[in-house]
């Protein structure tokens, strides 16, 4: 009797477990910053939004680029240093930028590199 009582707990807290563990998951990719990308175009032109620049005034995009993670595939930003070519109204053609696949453009925190993401549902 006590047997099929330990036996009874073992696979309730096994399934507590379980149901946690897939919660937490998908808990922790909801709390994730949410951004908006784009891609350049193939002359490297971008939202002027896309386009940062550091404290000694290069310029640099934050790029999204997928790892892998222990629990799957995990979006991260990533610093590219662009050269700003040309600027006409809200756009700006920055060198280097055309060759990669989604530049981040606003996100709803301070974005920085190494930063995990998650992309904006209505944007996908």
């Amino acid at each position: 009797m006590e047997r099929k009582i330990l036996i009874g707990i073992a696979v309730a807290f096994l399934a507590v477990m379980i149901v946690f563990t897939f919660t937490s998951q998908y808990t922790a990719r909801a709390l994730l910053p949410v951004i908006t990308a784009e891609v350049a175009d193939r002359d490297g032109w971008v939202d002027s939004s896309a386009v940062h620049y550091d404290e000694s005034g290069k310029a640099f995009v934050y790029w999204v680029v997928p790892k892998e993670t222990i629990l799957g595939e995990a979006l991260v930003l990533s610093r590219y240093p662009v050269r700003v070519k040309a600027t006409k109204g809200k756009k700006i053609q920055a060198k280097g930028a055309e060759q990669l696949n989604q530049i981040a453009l606003r996100c709803n925190r301070e974005m920085e590199d190494g930063m995990k993401v998650r992309l904006d549902e209505e944007e996908k």
